[in-house]
């Protein structure tokens, strides 16, 4: 499924590839299939589309949690944070 789920968003980004949750969406299958390089990747061009997008920062957090970075994982939860508060 994750390899369907793959094109599908791959497709949809060679279409639109300012398309955020598309890109997040991405970004979480890289994630789910253990493939790190692609899910930060996509999340820099996903904070390249939106950069004060709380959802953008919690899945950089979630990736460098992964990561074993908990000092930058707590800095962009902490970013989530503030997005959603402004």
């Amino acid at each position: 499924k994750a390899k369907e789920a793959k094109a599908d968003l791959e497709l949809c980004l060679e279409l639109r590839p300012d398309h955020l949750l598309a890109r997040l969406r991405l970004a979480t299958v890289h994630m789910a299939t253990e493939d790190l390089e692609g899910a930060k990747r996509n999340l820099e061009m996903a904070a390249e589309i939106d950069p004060d997008s709380s959802e953008v920062h919690s899945y950089r957090g979630e990736l460098h949690f992964a990561q074993g970075e908990f000092v930058e994982a707590k800095a962009e939860f902490d970013r989530a944070i503030t997005c959603d508060a402004g």
